[in-house]
């Protein structure tokens, strides 16, 4: 079965800057309304220059993905989009008997929750239909000025590190696979010394969106391979400094 319906606005994850993954789901804590939180690769390369940019890859399963935007989704959300976009429907009953709802009903009440609950969730689940982007809000710092490249160089924008949510057991992740060529901010220099001169510290403020172009099962969740489409910057003040827009 396949959901129809508009798209819900979540909290925005948060970007850790570590290298290593979040740990598993625990379903004592099952909600469609949990936000997601986002890692870096354990494998990162963190120092150093900027690795060479690598290709988009499509690779894993087959994907169905529509123009539909889902604007800082959580857990759920999350978890739902990933069996959209390969096609299967998601788990809902089993979820549903997880839910703390469902475990703390007694015998008696314990399947008529878990119905009414999975009804909800069902209905959580159509506004996810025909996804195909996704929109996040995070933040970075950047380093000095590339004189020769004319701009500057995000760090949060690495093909290394990727987002992740967690819901019904399952860890589902979000890749940027051209990270290290969207990091490249480009502006030019009397805007660049402007902004710079103007902060105490080089951090500004991300929107990004973000094509959902590939996926891959991973355990009881799965990666969503994304391609950076566009991003604004702005400062602590939501002054906007400027964007990236990608083909």
């Amino acid at each position: 079965m396949r959901f129809s319906g508009k798209f819900a606005i979540a909290i925005a994850p948060a970007l850790l800057m570590v290298a290593a993954c979040s740990g598993g789901d625990d379903t004592e804590n099952v909600d469609p309304n949990a936000t997601g939180e986002a890692a870096a690769d354990a494998a990162a390369s963190v120092g150093g220059s900027p690795m060479a940019d690598k290709p988009v890859q499509s690779t894993g399963v087959p994907i169905t993905v529509g123009e539909g935007v889902l604007s800082s989704p959580n857990d759920f959300q999350m978890a739902v989009a990933f069996y959209e976009v390969i096609g299967l429907e998601p788990p809902l009953d089993q979820w549903a008997k997880e839910d703390p709802r469902a475990r703390s009903a007694n015998e008696f009440d314990r399947q008529s929750v878990a119905s009414r609950v999975q009804q909800e969730l069902l209905l959580a689940a159509r506004s996810v239909a025909g996804v195909g982007y996704v929109e996040l809000n995070t933040s970075s710092r950047f380093g000095e000025y590339d004189m020769a490249a004319q701009g500057f160089r995000l760090d949060a924008l690495d093909s290394s590190r990727f987002y992740t949510w967690n819901y019904g057991g399952g860890q589902y992740k979000l890749t940027m696979e051209n990270g290290n060529g969207a990091s490249l901010w480009k502006i030019g220099q009397d805007d660049a010394r402007s902004i710079v001169e103007s902060m105490s510290y080089r951090q500004v403020d991300l929107k990004l969106r973000i094509k959902i172009v590939g996926a891959m099962p991973e355990g009881q969740g799965g990666t969503l391979k994304g391609k950076i489409v566009a991003y604004e910057v702005f400062d602590s003040n939501e002054r906007k400094l400027g964007g990236m827009v990608f083909k």
